[in-house]
């Protein structure tokens, strides 16, 4: 299975796709539904890291209709009720999940 680090911004977005081989692709397409549809769509299920952002809920939701497995991770390095940590949110998912608390 494939392994997708997605950095999304407004324009352009890095992808880091580590295949079940080991190969690592790094490519910077435009923030555009069409795209990730072109680029992602004909490719078959993958984990898929989307890190939180203004556009990161929309992409997701474009992913997982696109058969990906997919979460949103808020690394912001924020303080949470529960001291410094990444708070990962699944799309399909209503709760939030808290891992690896970071101090």
């Amino acid at each position: 299975m494939d392994h997708i680090g997605i950095d999304v911004h407004k324009r352009e977005s890095q992808l880091c796709i580590i295949t079940g081989a080991g190969e690592v692709v790094e490519r910077r397409i435009r923030t555009e539904r069409g795209r990730f549809r072109e680029v992602l769509g004909g490719r078959e299920q993958a984990k898929v890291l989307v890190e939180s952002s203004t556009e990161s809920e929309w992409v997701a939701q474009c992913l997982e209709e696109l058969g990906h497995e997919v979460v949103v991770a808020d690394c912001s390095g924020r303080r949470h009720a529960l001291g410094r940590a990444a708070v990962l949110f699944v799309p399909s998912s209503s709760r939030p999940r808290l891992l690896c608390p970071r101090r």
